[in-house]
C-alpha cells in the first residue's frame, strides 16, 4: 500500500520535526541523542503517567554506581551537655553499599502506511503520535517495575507478556536487597498469604498494618507511607463486602417505572432510591386500622436529572 499525497506530506513533516528536535540533519538515518535531549524525552514519558510522577525517577551518568538519593538511617536530633563534652555529629547517611545497575532497554515502534493514512487527517498528527508512544513507554516501565524478575539478552514477549524478562522491577530488587522486608507467606499455607475469616489476616487492613511493622520504626510515622494494592486483590475484597451486604431487590410495592423513598416499619433509618425528575410514587404504611396506600407526585428541582432522596418520612 502506498501513502496518499496528504499522508506523505504529514509523514515528511514528522521526519523533519524529529530531526530538528534532536539536532540532526535527517531522521531517516540512525543517530544518537544528546544527554540533555534524552532527559527532556524521559521527563515527557514520566509526565505521561500520574503514577510515575509520584515516584523517584532520576537521571544518572554511569551504568553502575552508588545510590543517587541520600537517605537517613535514623534520628539526628539530641542533646549534649557541652560543659562536659563537645557536640558530636552523626553520620546518618544511608550508604550501605547497595547500589544500582542499568541495563540497556529498547522501545521500538513502527507505523504502517495504513495507520499514517488514517491519522493524516489530524492537523496535530506528530503530537498525537508522540504522545501515544510516550504514554505506552511509561506504562511499560510501570509493568516492568511490578513484574520484572530477570534481565534476558533477548526478551520473549510471548512467554513473558508482563515484561518479566526485560529488567528487574522494584519488587524483585526488594527481594534481593532487603528480603527481611518482604512478606512471602503466612502461617496457614506454605508459599501463600490468605485473607479471610480462616486465613492469616481477617482483611486487607490487618495485612497492611502487619506489613507496615516490617518498615524501620523511625520511618513508620513519616506521614508519606501509602499502600498500593493490586486491582484483583482489591476487587476480591470488595466482592466479599458486597456479598455480605446481600443483593438488592426491587420492592414489590414500588412501580417498575418509579422510585421513591420509604422508611420501613420499626426502623428509623430510611432506605434510599433514586428519584427521577417527575415521579408518581405509591407509599404503603401501617396504621392502627390496617394498611393504607397513598399516591403522590414528586418533582425534582432539576428536571431531566436524577436526584438522591435521603430524608426519612
Amino acid at each position: 500500500m502506498s501513502l496518499s499525497n496528504d499522508a506523505r506530506l504529514k509523514f515528511s513533516a514528522l521526519a523533519v520535526a524529529i530531526a530538528a528536535t534532536y539536532g540532526v540533519q535527517s531522521a531517516r538515518e540512525e543517530f544518537n541523542v544528546t544527554p540533555s535531549l534524552a532527559q527532556t524525552l524521559n521527563e515527557k514519558i514520566t509526565h505521561s503517567s500520574s503514577f510515575l510522577q509520584r515516584i523517584n525517577v532520576l537521571p544518572v551518568s554511569e551504568i553502575k554506581g552508588q545510590k543517587v538519593m541520600l537517605g537517613l538511617t535514623g534520628p539526628v536530633t539530641g542533646r549534649t551537655n557541652t560543659n562536659n563534652a563537645d557536640r558530636v555529629p552523626r553520620n546518618a547517611a544511608s550508604l550501605d553499599g547497595q547500589g544500582y545497575e542499568l541495563f540497556e532497554t529498547h522501545s521500538d515502534v513502527a507505523l504502517k502506511f495504513a495507520t499514517i493514512d488514517a491519522w493524516a487527517k489530524f492537523p496535530n498528527f506528530p503530537q498525537r503520535y508522540a504522545a501515544a508512544v510516550q504514554k505506552q513507554i511509561g506504562l511499560d516501565r510501570i509493568m516492568i517495575g511490578w513484574n520484572g524478575t530477570s534481565v534476558a539478552a533477548t526478551s520473549d514477549p510471548v512467554a513473558n507478556p508482563l515484561l518479566q524478562d526485560v529488567n528487574k522491577g522494584w519488587l524483585q530488587i526488594a527481594r534481593e536487597q532487603a528480603p527481611e522486608q518482604v512478606l512471602t507467606q503466612g502461617e496457614k499455607v506454605a508459599g501463600k498469604i490468605q485473607i479471610g475469616a480462616t486465613g492469616d489476616y481477617a482483611n486487607l487492613d490487618a495485612l497492611v498494618h502487619d506489613v507496615s511493622l516490617m518498615i524501620e520504626e523511625e520511618h513508620r510515622d513519616g506521614g508519606d507511607l501509602i499502600a498500593i494494592i493490586g486491582r484483583d486483590l482489591l476487587a476480591h475484597d470488595k466482592a466479599k463486602l458486597y456479598a455480605k451486604q446481600g443483593a438488592w431487590k426491587w420492592p414489590r410495592w414500588l412501580p417498575p417505572t418509579a422510585a421513591c423513598r420509604r422508611t420501613p416499619a420499626r426502623s428509623s433509618r430510611p432506605r434510599v432510591w433514586w428519584l427521577p425528575a417527575s415521579t408518581t410514587c405509591r407509599s404503603t404504611f401501617r396504621t392502627a386500622a390496617g394498611v393504607a396506600t397513598s399516591r403522590k407526585t414528586r418533582t425534582a428541582r432539576r428536571p431531566r436529572t436524577s436526584t438522591p432522596v435521603t430524608k426519612a418520612t
